[in-house]
């Protein structure tokens, strides 16, 4: 027990013997004696042996820099679709059955002979078409101008319908061009006729 005590305080005389570096230097208090920006720009471009109107052209540059506007979301995303047409679209069906109309995830089941109202939205006012992609494949359903308020798809004084001859898949789309859906310009919802 005294050997292990011995060997410890032989260690921290070492350990004094060797000493160490002194501590890093303090930095400075923030005070209101310091140079301000301009004299710590000047005194840059001194010690760097640059002409004072080097640093001065920068910080023009900068300065025009900022002052340029920003660019504009104008430009189509994707090819033939212009995101800034419409940024968002919202596409609601109401289904017809048994004579009650219901939202489209009220019903347990759509089935052949039934029929779907469209009421469809954007964020800005914007020309959209709603078409439909099922068994009998891609075809047009109707088209408004929508805007902000949800309204109805409609033609000739009364509401626009699609009634589903047969089983199978519907994709029903809201978008500004016929054929193309990209997100957010562009509303699907599926309904699975039975």
């Amino acid at each position: 027990m005294s050997a292990e005590l011995l060997d410890l305080t032989a260690v921290d005389a070492l350990v004094r013997g060797l000493g160490s570096p002194p501590p890093p230097p303090e930095p400075p208090p923030w005070a209101d004696g310091l140079p301000g920006w301009g004299e710590t720009l000047r005194a840059w471009a001194r010690s760097a042996a640059l002409p004072l109107g080097t640093p001065m052209l920068a910080l023009a540059a900068l300065l025009l820099g900022v002052g340029l506007p920003a660019p504009t979301p104008e430009t189509p995303a994707v090819r033939g679709v212009s995101t800034a047409s419409a940024p968002w679209v919202s596409l609601d069906l109401l289904i017809e059955q048994d004579g009650r109309a219901r939202r489209l995830g009220a019903l347990p089941e759509v089935r052949v002979g039934d029929r779907a109202f469209f009421r469809v939205a954007a964020g800005g006012t914007t020309a959209l078409t709603v078409w439909v992609e099922g068994p009998g494949g891609v075809a047009p359903v109707g088209a408004l101008d929508a805007g902000p308020e949800t309204a109805d798809l409609a033609a000739d004084g009364g509401l626009t319908a699609w009634r589903f001859d047969r089983p199978g898949r519907y994709t029903f789309h809201a978008s500004p061009a016929a054929g193309v859906c990209v997100a957010p310009a562009c509303a699907s919802r599926v309904v699975e006729v039975r």
